[in-house]
């Protein structure tokens, strides 16, 4: 719907790197905790029983991702990560992002914001 849609936040993507072996296992198999927040989402959300079945088994990681270069450069996206988010290394989205730009697969309208915290 690129004619109805002129801009685009999102926050925390995970959809940006869904595809990335990191974000998978951060997710469904991580085993570390760095406090109790990290605790509740690990057992509420990949360790629930249909949830873990499904995320484990049928979710094709990959058709879920969002592609940065397919979004229509007549929408404007603001893209916001934390440094401190537990599934996606803001780093990693940083270096692809930069990455990409500078290759040309990522058009001006579309920016990039990471935050400390």
């Amino acid at each position: 719907f690129p004619d109805k849609i002129s801009n685009v936040v999102l926050l925390d993507p995970v959809t940006l790197f869904l595809s990335h072996p990191a974000v998978a296992c951060n997710f469904v198999y991580k085993q570390s905790f760095g406090g109790i927040t990290e605790v509740v989402i690990w057992f509420m959300a990949s360790t629930e029983q249909f949830i873990a079945k499904y995320l484990k088994r049928d979710f094709w990681w990959y058709r879920n991702e969002l592609w940065v270069e397919t979004i229509p450069s007549s929408i404007n996206v603001l893209i916001i990560v934390s440094r401190s988010d537990e599934i996606v290394d803001a780093d990693l989205v940083e270096l692809g992002f930069k990455k990409q730009r500078e290759l040309g697969q990522i058009k001006d309208n579309i920016r990039l914001k990471v935050i400390e915290g």
